[in-house]
């Protein structure tokens, strides 16, 4: 019998199938897509920087920058609700994860550090309250229209009264990702190349804007109620 070092054993390309029920994973449908998210983003940081993420459900595809945070990237899970989360290093070495089920194609190593990343995820107990505006749920283009073409100084006016020591980034394709230090900065992309722009407080890590312009909608966590009501008059306005 061969050794589980001998080289062909480790590169050899595999298929494992996990059936999340018979783990630790909450039973709770909202509870379960933050469980998976964190094993999801768990395993992103583990594989760096080469590895393409991405969410989906039946009516979107949102691909995930490397740079997106746990809680970023949960906010985007509690509202798009994905029925797959999607995580890949090359056309073998993948996995998809549903909320029942995880495939996996890989060789020893990446079948490993999904393993670990799954148990992780099963001990992931934290939350965070999101709130969504829905632009085209208004039944009116012109609000997003308008705050679109105004959205550098209400980005900025927003992360002036409610993350103050931040950053502002600009994602505007799969594979860049810009901070923004000033009105030049947010020019050099056409607007309608910018996928994501984020504000980002520097202090706490789970108080975070995301501004999807692909979908029309900005998400909030980490703000409290008078500073939610305060936002929506900015995104009004």
């Amino acid at each position: 019998m061969k050794s589980i070092k001998d080289k062909s054993l480790t590169t050899k390309i595999q298929k494992k199938i996990i059936n999340v029920n018979k783990y630790g994973y909450n039973k709770d449908d909202n509870a379960r897509i933050v469980q998976l998210t964190a094993f999801f983003h768990i395993l992103k940081k583990e594989l760096g920087e080469s590895c393409y993420t991405e969410i989906a459900n039946a009516k979107n595809v949102c691909y995930i920058p490397f740079s997106f945070n746990l809680y970023e990237t949960i906010a985007m899970a509690k509202y798009y609700r994905p029925l797959n989360w999607y995580v890949e290093v090359d056309e073998d070495n993948y996995v998809e994860i549903r909320p029942d089920e995880i495939t996996i194609s890989g060789n020893l190593d990446f079948i490993n550090k999904v393993d670990a990343a799954f148990e992780d995820g099963a001990r992931f107990t934290s939350d965070v309250d999101v709130f969504a505006f829905n632009f085209l749920n208004t039944g009116n283009e012109y609000m997003w229209n308008h705050f679109a073409e105004f959205q550098y100084k209400k980005a900025v006016k927003i992360g002036d009264s409610f993350i103050k020591n931040g950053s502002m980034r600009l994602y505007p394709d799969k594979e860049k990702e810009y901070f923004i230090y000033g009105l030049d900065d947010y020019y050099g992309t056409p607007k309608e190349d910018i996928e994501y722009l984020t504000l980002r407080s520097n202090l706490q890590y789970d108080k975070v804007i995301i501004i999807d312009n692909k979908r029309k909608v900005l998400l909030a966590i980490g703000l409290n109620e008078i500073e939610l009501e305060e936002m929506k008059e900015i995104i009004k306005k």
